[in-house]
């Protein structure tokens, strides 16, 4: 009975006697039939305040699915520059840190990083808040792209400096971090003439750089830096 109430406040919108009905016992893991649960409709719905409150009751984000829809959640609040959403979303792993390092990892199949799409669309807010969280600034994506690379190409000094800021040399800027076409990050700075990210990355990588190499082929240029 509890559990039909609870159906019904939620299919209705009426979620202020929620609360009562979770004290007085119902069950969290009911099946629904827009969703395999009560968290599952909630986390559908993108109601971080109803996720919030069916994980305090005792709700499992151990089911499949669930960890996606929470990193499509994390994209949706970066495509809107909502830092309250991707706030209150993180916030909703509380201590499962194993939840948290994978929504801040990138995708296994190399499809992107939060991180890398808050870098690639030039939002500097955010990016922060990623780094705060300790999001993996040194995934690279199918191309072979990580994040600074992208910062580079794009001209987004800011972010560049961000990053620079946050991460060890040696695990964004190395000579292992190249794209598919064997350009590094200062490398495709260069290429797209992004003068203001040269003067950020020599900045901080002067000692790293050991020279810039020009090679011609077929006629063209094509710089990449060594490291």
């Amino acid at each position: 009975a509890l559990e039909c109430a609870m159906r019904s406040c939620l299919l209705t919108g009426y979620t202020g006697a929620l609360s009562l009905l979770l004290e007085k016992g119902a069950n969290t893991e009911a099946p629904m039939s827009r969703a395999p649960t009560f968290l599952g409709y909630a986390l559908k719905l993108q109601n971080t305040s109803l996720v919030k409150l069916f994980l305090q009751h005792g709700a499992s984000l151990d089911h499949p699915g669930y960890v996606d829809t929470l990193r499509g959640m994390l994209f949706n609040s970066v495509e809107k520059n909502d830092v309250d959403f991707l706030k209150s979303v993180l916030s909703l792993t509380g201590l499962r840190t194993e939840i948290t390092k994978q929504l801040l990892s990138g995708l296994s199949d190399g499809s992107g990083s939060i991180l890398s799409f808050a870098v690639s669309v030039g939002n500097e807010r955010m990016v922060a808040e990623l780094i705060h969280y300790r999001a993996d600034s040194a995934y690279s994506d199918s191309k072979g792209y990580t994040a600074l690379m992208y910062a580079c190409g794009m001209g987004h000094a800011g972010i560049v400096e961000q990053l620079l800021k946050a991460a060890p040399l040696t695990a964004i800027l190395g000579s292992r971090r190249r794209d598919k076409h064997d350009y590094s990050a200062l490398g495709l700075a260069v290429l797209q003439g992004h003068a203001d990210v040269l003067r950020v990355m020599l900045r901080y990588a002067l000692e790293d750089i050991k020279d810039v190499v020009i090679d011609r082929q077929g006629g063209g240029t094509c710089w990449k830096c060594c490291t």
